[in-house]
């Protein structure tokens, strides 16, 4: 078994290269909306302007990091690309901003994501872009602040964060 994982990591080891975190987005877009419930998802560089109502549940995806370092040679690098993606589930002040009924629309999003990403299908998906790894790496459950706020409007919502590994 160990064999055969060298030999498939050895394979990806520069099979596409030089990814692009339009793709990136692009896919995790494509993956969420796929999942029951998630109304509008925005592919890269696609945010609008605001969100209304009738497009919540609504992601939006940010490249927010990337980490390059040389490995072996002068031509090897390992580039990791981090991305957060923002669930907005609901206006804070909707539901009369009673936050029981917030939360209950926004907490089962943490379970159905997390299960959508640790499926079989959908990681071999993501890999398939030439990635060495592709994980979602944490959920926060939150209203308002910096990341669930958009237009000037508190919103809650999950904000979760993928880690994307590719080797060149």
């Amino acid at each position: 078994m160990i064999r055969g994982i060298i030999h498939w990591t050895l394979w990806r080891v520069g099979s596409i290269g030089n990814l692009r975190e339009e793709i990136l987005v692009n896919q995790l877009a494509s993956e969420f909306g796929s999942i029951d419930g998630i109304t509008t998802t925005y592919e890269f560089a696609k945010n609008p302007d605001r969100l209304t109502s009738a497009q919540l549940p609504a992601v939006l995806f940010v490249p927010s990091r990337i980490d390059l370092s040389p490995k072996a040679h002068h031509n090897i690098h390992r580039n990791k690309t981090d991305i957060v993606g923002v669930l907005y589930v609901a206006s804070r002040k909707s539901r009369g901003g009673k936050l029981k009924f917030l939360d209950n629309s926004a907490l089962p999003f943490l379970y159905t994501v997390r299960k959508h990403f640790q499926k079989k299908e959908t990681i071999l998906r993501l890999l398939d872009l030439g990635l060495i790894s592709a994980e979602l790496v944490s959920g926060s459950y939150g209203a308002g602040g910096d990341f669930l706020t958009y237009d000037g409007i508190e919103h809650v919502g999950i904000v979760f964060q993928w880690e994307f590994l590719e080797i060149i």
